[in-house]
């Protein structure tokens, strides 16, 4: 017996598939016994017409009927009935309706049956919980503030929630069917590429501005729907607000590139103090990477003896909520210090509570450096401002000073005009101011030394300062011997613009000197010549000691060892090696050696025979010319040149002899040593001293008996007399002895 029940259905009516039943005519012994009952039934009519000999190809025909028979209405009864019952189930199923299939056939079937309605109850379930889930999603959807909607592969829109009305202004019903495009301002083409290149269910994201509201900005994001092909049928999206998101984002970018591109070091630091942001100006200030400086504690930075500061600062912090227009001390990677105006803020979360701080750093290390600079400026400027009033009274008086020395002061220009002039030099040349202003100099240099100018302008670039003696002339042609300092006059960029003379009268001077020089050197020289001597060197040493007797400071420039030499003057080698005594062959080395010895009563000893070899004899010929010159001109002293003419020729021994003096040597009677002993007691006298007997002995380092006999000597010819002191002895030449060194005989020196 089978019925279908159209929404009766009860659970507890429900017998499970799944467990094991027996049946007391399961439907194989039904179909077993219907088929033996049939069959024996057909036996029974063919025995009873088997007593009738005939064909029994009818019967057999109608048996065959009968059991076909038979077994088709209990398979209509009891298998199809139930089966088209099922299949009718399955239809209403399909259809969304709830069905019930009553099955008492106590067989399988019934099993059947019970199963489908236990399958049709959990459908119901489940469809009663997808109604649910699907009311409590569409609640959920309708209230959240995203706006959910659906479109299909060409961008129409198929769903819509509520929310549309909020996020673009219409109503659902007003969208639905038509392109997202109208509402969005988004690309098609990039959008319809973007979701063509979709082949699996991957989350895609647009920002996108709303037609007519430019301002406001959405967020869609959405997940790809398919058919039963693969096909992608649609889109299930989600649309945000992200306006004020946009704007934020805009403004944290904003914030973060002044953070990152600012030239001020911008650091958070947790409640340790420790690093947890490091800027690039940070960076580019102390040299560290943020790598290196995020998780380390401030102090890397600080110098030890500033903890105890940088601590009260933080302190400060905390109770004030932020401290600026620090000026404090830092250490950069490479160890150089940094001096920075330093502002520490706190920062605090959503409750108020302190979380960390922000320091933020400038670099005022040159602004420093230039205050520093500044302020030192500004006092030298003070100062200077005091040394300018001081140096204006100060040239005042050294103008007054200049103008009334008792040297004569002059300048002139690097083309030789005269400039300035003081009154010294208009009594010392005869020259007016008025009338000397704009003149040549060369109108106070002798004819013969003419050169000089140029010649001092190209050592003056050399030197700083040069003293020299020299010859001057006044306006009514009297010759002066002069002593003359010449100074370079720089202007502010270090060019020669002028150079001053300082010039000193000392005729008188001169006149003396070359009286005394006549007097008691043995012989005949003068200051400013060269003098030759030929071969002989007992001679030259024997010149050398008279003239440093005489007050020369000796010079000499040989080859020959020091024990070789007999003078004690300061001895310079001729060697191509280098050393503190020694002196290269080279004559312009030479020269410029012999031309910077100090002063002017210099008496210079040349050995020529080493430089003729090395330099040849046309090369010393014009070195001994400029010796000459420079010595002339600038009275340097005297020159002593050596000679072997063995090595040159007649020709060049005249062509020598022609630039050189002949050296004339004067002849005595009185023996050598006697005349050196009067010759000292002369000098002293000259000098205003006389000498004692003991100071004559160490003079000459010898005993007093031998100096008693030289003394007796003069004492006996007239030439000398001896005073005494108490005990002590003084020696003083008579007039006779004085007159001695006047009458002396000159003779050529051969």
């Amino acid at each position: 017996m089978v019925k279908i029940v159209g929404d009766k259905i009860g659970i507890g009516n429900l017998r499970s598939p799944l467990r094991k039943k027996s049946y007391a005519c399961p439907i194989f012994l039904k179909i077993v016994t219907v088929s033996l009952f049939f069959s024996l039934l057909s036996l029974f009519l063919y025995i009873a017409t088997f007593t009738t000999p005939r064909s029994f190809v009818f019967e057999q025909m109608v048996y065959i009927a009968i059991i076909l028979f038979g077994i088709s209405l209990f398979a209509a009864g009891s298998i199809v009935g139930p089966i088209e019952r099922l299949k009718e189930g399955f239809s209403k199923l399909s259809k969304g309706e709830d069905v019930y299939i009553e099955v008492k056939s106590g067989d399988e079937l019934e099993d059947l049956a019970d199963s489908f309605n236990k399958m049709v109850h959990e459908l119901k379930i489940q469809r009663e919980r997808i109604k649910k889930s699907e009311e409590k999603y569409r609640v959920l959807v309708e209230d959240i503030n995203d706006w959910v909607f659906e479109i299909d592969e060409n961008l129409i829109i198929t769903y819509s929630s509520s929310r549309s009305k909020e996020m673009i202004g219409k109503d659902p019903e007003e969208i639905l069917g038509k392109p997202l495009l109208n509402f969005v301002d988004l690309d098609d083409f990039t959008v319809k590429e973007r979701l063509g290149n979709l082949k699996t269910a991957e989350q895609i994201r647009f920002d996108v501005s709303l037609k007519g509201h430019e301002e406001k900005i959405m967020e869609i994001g959405g997940r790809p729907f398919f058919d039963e092909k693969g096909e992608i049928k649609g889109f299930r999206c989600v649309a945000r607000d992200i306006t004020l998101r946009k704007k934020a984002e805009e403004e944290a970018a904003y914030l973060v590139s002044i953070l990152e591109h600012s030239i001020d070091a911008i650091v958070s630091l947790d409640l340790d103090t420790k690093i947890v942001s490091w800027n690039k100006g940070a960076e580019l200030m102390f040299g560290y990477k943020a790598e290196e400086m995020i998780g380390k504690p401030l102090s890397i930075l600080i110098p030890l003896e500033r903890h105890a500061e940088c601590a009260e600062n933080f302190r400060r912090v905390v109770h004030e909520g932020y401290v600026r227009d620090i000026e404090a001390t830092r250490i950069s990677k490479s160890g150089k210090i940094v001096i920075v105006d330093q502002t520490v803020t706190g920062i605090h979360d959503s409750k108020g509570e302190l979380i960390g701080y922000v320091a933020i750093m400038r670099d005022i290390t040159e602004r420093k450096r230039s205050q520093r600079d500044l302020k030192m400026a500004y006092a030298e400027l003070e100062r200077k401002t005091r040394e300018l009033v001081e140096s204006q009274r100060e040239l005042e008086y050294l103008a007054n000073i200049v103008e009334n020395s008792s040297d004569a002061i002059y300048s002139i220009t690097m083309d030789g005009k005269i400039v300035s002039w003081n009154k010294t030099a208009e009594k010392l040349f005869r020259w007016r101011k008025e009338e000397i202003i704009g003149k040549k100099v060369e109108i106070l240099i002798p004819e013969e030394l003419k050169e000089e100018v140029k010649s001092i302008q190209e050592r003056i670039e050399r030197e700083e300062n040069i003293a020299y003696e020299t010859r001057r002339v006044d306006r009514f042609g009297r010759v002066i011997d002069v002593e003359v300092t010449a100074i370079p006059v720089f202007d502010h960029e270090g060019r020669l613009m002028r150079i001053s003379f300082i010039s000193r009268d000392i005729s008188a001077r001169m006149k003396v000197e070359k009286e005394l020089i006549r007097r008691i050197s043995r012989f005949n020289v003068e200051k400013g010549k060269v003098y030759l001597v030929e071969g002989s060197v007992e001679l030259c040493d024997e010149v050398m000691n008279d003239l440093v007797k005489c007050g020369f400071s000796g010079f000499i420039f040989t080859r020959r060892h020091e024990d070789e030499i007999g003078s004690d003057a300061v001895i310079y080698y001729l060697s191509e090696r280098n050393g503190s005594n020694l002196v290269s062959p080279d004559l312009n080395d030479l020269k410029e050696k012999i031309l910077k010895l100090p002063g002017w009563n210099n008496a210079v000893l040349v050995d020529l025979d080493y430089l003729i070899i090395k330099n040849g004899f046309s090369k010393v010929l014009e070195f001994v010319h400029d010796l000459k010159d420079v010595f002339y001109l600038f009275r340097k002293g005297i020159v002593i040149l050596n000679v072997d003419l063995g090595i040159i020729s007649e020709k060049e021994a005249r062509l020598l002899k022609r630039e050189c003096e002949p050296l004339k040597t004067k002849t005595v009677d009185l023996p050598f040593e006697i005349y050196e002993l009067a010759r000292y007691i002369y000098v002293e006298n000259r000098m205003g001293n006389k000498p004692s007997i003991k100071k004559v002995m160490d003079r000459f380092k010898i005993a007093r008996n031998t100096a008693k006999k030289r003394i007796n000597y003069l004492v006996s010819r007239g030439l000398l007399r001896i005073e005494k002191d108490g005990r002590i002895k003084l020696l003083e030449l008579t007039d006779n002895g004085k007159d001695y060194f006047v009458s002396q005989k000159i003779e050529s020196y051969s």
